[in-house]
Protein backbone atom coordinates (compact mmCIF):
# COMPACT_ATOMS: atom_id res chain seq x y z
CA UNK A 1 0.00 0.00 0.00
CA UNK A 2 2.66 2.45 1.14
CA UNK A 3 4.34 2.05 -2.63
CA UNK A 4 0.87 2.51 -4.63
CA UNK A 5 1.01 5.73 -2.33
CA UNK A 6 4.32 6.58 -3.08
CA UNK A 7 4.11 5.91 -6.87
CA UNK A 8 0.77 8.53 -6.81
CA UNK A 9 2.68 11.19 -4.93
CA UNK A 10 5.70 10.43 -7.64
CA UNK A 11 3.25 11.01 -10.95
CA UNK A 12 1.55 14.13 -9.19
CA UNK A 13 5.36 15.51 -8.76
CA UNK A 14 6.34 14.65 -12.04
CA UNK A 15 2.63 16.03 -13.31
CA UNK A 16 3.01 19.38 -11.37
CA UNK A 17 6.51 19.64 -12.74
CA UNK A 18 5.97 19.10 -16.22
CA UNK A 19 3.33 22.07 -15.97
CA UNK A 20 0.29 19.76 -15.90
CA UNK A 21 -0.97 21.04 -19.13
CA UNK A 22 -2.34 18.20 -21.40
CA UNK A 23 -1.76 18.78 -25.41
CA UNK A 24 -4.35 16.88 -27.97
CA UNK A 25 -2.97 14.03 -29.95
CA UNK A 26 -4.37 11.92 -32.41
CA UNK A 27 -4.17 8.50 -31.75
CA UNK A 28 -3.98 4.82 -33.49
CA UNK A 29 -3.42 1.26 -32.58
CA UNK A 30 -1.22 -1.79 -33.59
CA UNK A 31 -0.30 -5.02 -32.89
CA UNK A 32 2.93 -5.69 -34.63
CA UNK A 33 4.73 -8.39 -32.79
CA UNK A 34 8.38 -8.57 -32.00
CA UNK A 35 11.06 -5.66 -30.75
CA UNK A 36 10.13 -2.24 -30.18
CA UNK A 37 12.67 0.69 -32.35
CA UNK A 38 14.60 1.00 -28.62
CA UNK A 39 14.95 -2.90 -28.67
CA UNK A 40 11.82 -3.62 -25.83
CA UNK A 41 9.89 -6.08 -26.14
CA UNK A 42 5.99 -5.32 -27.54
CA UNK A 43 3.41 -4.63 -24.28
CA UNK A 44 0.56 -2.90 -23.23
CA UNK A 45 1.34 0.56 -21.79
CA UNK A 46 3.89 0.83 -25.25
CA UNK A 47 3.27 3.91 -27.43
CA UNK A 48 4.64 4.66 -30.85
CA UNK A 49 5.61 8.29 -31.31
CA UNK A 50 7.31 11.01 -33.56
CA UNK A 51 11.25 10.94 -31.98
CA UNK A 52 11.47 14.91 -32.62
CA UNK A 53 8.07 15.74 -30.16
CA UNK A 54 7.74 12.79 -27.81
CA UNK A 55 11.65 11.12 -28.00
CA UNK A 56 12.17 7.56 -27.02
CA UNK A 57 11.77 7.03 -23.06
CA UNK A 58 9.35 9.63 -22.67
CA UNK A 59 6.78 8.67 -19.99
CA UNK A 60 3.49 10.19 -20.76
CA UNK A 61 0.44 10.31 -18.84
CA UNK A 62 -2.83 9.68 -21.61
CA UNK A 63 -6.80 10.87 -21.21
CA UNK A 64 -8.20 8.21 -23.74
CA UNK A 65 -11.21 6.31 -22.35
CA UNK A 66 -10.26 3.35 -21.43
CA UNK A 67 -7.01 3.61 -22.65
CA UNK A 68 -6.01 6.00 -20.31
CA UNK A 69 -2.95 5.39 -18.60
CA UNK A 70 0.55 5.25 -18.47
CA UNK A 71 2.42 4.82 -21.26
CA UNK A 72 5.89 4.63 -22.15
CA UNK A 73 7.31 5.84 -25.68
CA UNK A 74 9.16 2.94 -26.98
CA UNK A 75 8.73 2.75 -30.62
CA UNK A 76 8.34 5.08 -33.66
CA UNK A 77 6.91 4.21 -37.03
CA UNK A 78 6.76 5.73 -40.73
CA UNK A 79 3.57 7.07 -40.63
CA UNK A 80 3.88 8.46 -37.01
CA UNK A 81 4.55 12.92 -37.59
CA UNK A 82 3.93 15.43 -35.46
CA UNK A 83 1.27 15.06 -32.50
CA UNK A 84 0.47 11.19 -33.65
CA UNK A 85 0.59 8.56 -31.37
CA UNK A 86 0.28 4.69 -31.79
CA UNK A 87 -0.53 2.82 -28.55
CA UNK A 88 -0.16 -1.25 -28.76
CA UNK A 89 -2.27 -3.47 -28.38
CA UNK A 90 -2.49 -7.46 -28.34
CA UNK A 91 -4.82 -7.73 -31.20
CA UNK A 92 -5.52 -6.71 -34.91
CA UNK A 93 -9.57 -7.01 -33.36
CA UNK A 94 -8.26 -4.28 -30.85
CA UNK A 95 -6.79 -2.58 -32.81
CA UNK A 96 -8.86 -2.13 -35.77
CA UNK A 97 -11.67 -1.67 -32.76
CA UNK A 98 -9.67 1.72 -31.20
CA UNK A 99 -9.74 2.84 -34.76
CA UNK A 100 -8.53 6.89 -34.62
CA UNK A 101 -8.98 9.17 -31.79
CA UNK A 102 -7.82 12.67 -30.05
CA UNK A 103 -6.84 11.97 -26.76
CA UNK A 104 -4.83 14.24 -23.93
CA UNK A 105 -1.30 13.73 -23.64
CA UNK A 106 0.46 15.08 -20.20
CA UNK A 107 4.32 14.70 -20.16
CA UNK A 108 5.29 13.15 -17.18
CA UNK A 109 9.26 12.37 -17.74
CA UNK A 110 10.76 13.73 -20.83
CA UNK A 111 13.07 11.63 -22.54
CA UNK A 112 16.03 13.08 -24.66
CA UNK A 113 16.44 15.94 -26.92
CA UNK A 114 12.15 16.61 -26.54
CA UNK A 115 10.32 19.47 -28.37
CA UNK A 116 8.04 21.31 -26.37
CA UNK A 117 4.64 20.86 -27.26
Amino acid sequence: MKKIILAIVMMAFLFIESGGSATPFIATAYCLRGKTASGHKVARGIAAADPHILPLGTTIQLEGGTYSGVYTVRDTGGNIKGKRLDLWVPTHNEARKFGQRLVKVTILVKGTKAKSL
